[in-house]
């Protein structure tokens, strides 16, 4: 299981905000494409819904839940 920050859907600023927010945490952010979070799963079967939004994998929409996604996860498993 992975999930890494995304920045295919952040502008810049806010790509620069995730990194001085998680600067003195224990794993420093380092935005991933969802391109490359995908290469973490070569070999491996992604168990459905594959990779995606953290804050929606297997999770019912709320009401005012933020509509941006920030981290991208996903679970693979020997094929």
């Amino acid at each position: 299981m992975t999930s890494n920050g995304t920045g295919d859907y952040l502008s810049p600023s806010a790509i620069e905000q995730m990194r001085e927010v998680c600067a003195e945490a224990t794993a420093p952010a380092a935005p991933r494409a969802e391109a490359d979070i995908a290469r973490f799963f070569d070999g491996l079967g992604l168990i459905p819904p594959g990779i995606c939004d953290v804050a929606s994998w297997h999770a019912s929409p709320q009401p005012g839940q933020p509509s941006r996604t920030l981290f991208l996860g996903g679970i693979g498993g020997k094929l």
